[in-house]
C-alpha cells in the first residue's frame, strides 16, 4: 500500500514534469521572445538611459524632456555605467 502510494506520487511528479517541459519547448519554439525586448516601451527606456549616460539629462533622442518616471532609465544608465552592454 505504501509502495503503491509512493510510486503514484513519483509517477504523478514525473508525468507533470514531462508535460511541463513539453509545453515549454512548444512555447519557446513558437514565439520570438527577443521581439518583445525591442518593441513597446523598452526601446524608449533604453534610448533615455543612453541619453542619461552620455549627457546626464533625462531626455529622449528628439531632445524633449522625458515625461515618464525616471527610475528605470536611471537604473539602465547605471547598468551602462557598469560597462554592461544593453542592445
Amino acid at each position: 500500500m505504501i509502495k503503491t502510494t509512493i510510486f503514484n506520487n513519483y509517477l504523478t511528479f514525473f508525468v507533470g514534469l514531462i508535460l511541463f517541459l513539453v509545453v515549454r519547448v512548444v512555447v519557446w519554439s513558437q514565439f520570438d521572445f527577443l521581439a518583445d525586448l525591442y518593441g513597446g516601451d523598452s526601446e524608449y527606456y533604453i534610448d533615455v538611459a543612453r541619453k542619461i549616460f552620455t549627457t546626464g539629462v533625462h531626455v529622449d533622442s528628439s531632445g524633449l524632456y522625458s515625461y515618464r518616471a525616471p527610475l528605470y532609465p536611471f537604473f539602465l544608465s547605471s547598468v551602462l555605467a557598469a560597462g554592461i552592454k544593453i542592445t
